[in-house]
């Protein structure tokens, strides 16, 4: 069941990462199946953090973008006050619009 590892920039195919996950699942001992594949173990270590925290991850980065865009819009509210501000002489004392 040996196979050497084809990479491409370093990087490993989606089928065979998913292999050596199933296989180190099965086996028990990441170092033995790094071994055989010619992968370090902190890899592998990695790939098997990145898959129990997969949920997680995602979930942060959707956080993170929604924050980014929440950020803007606060901006553009601001811009446009002040636009208004400006246009409109009365609304200059005005504290909330």
């Amino acid at each position: 069941m040996e196979q050497s590892v084809t990479r491409i920039r370093g990087r490993v195919s989606v089928e065979l990462k998913a292999q050596i996950l199933k296989e180190v699942q099965e086996v028990g001992m990441v170092t033995t199946v790094g071994k055989r594949y010619g992968i370090s173990s902190k890899t592998i270590h990695n790939w098997l953090h990145g898959e129990k925290n997969k949920d997680q991850i995602g979930e942060a980065k959707k956080v993170r973008e929604l924050t980014k865009q929440l950020k803007n819009a606060e901006f553009e509210v601001e811009v446009l006050r002040a636009l208004l501000k400006k246009t409109y002489p009365r609304w200059q004392n005005a504290d909330q619009l």
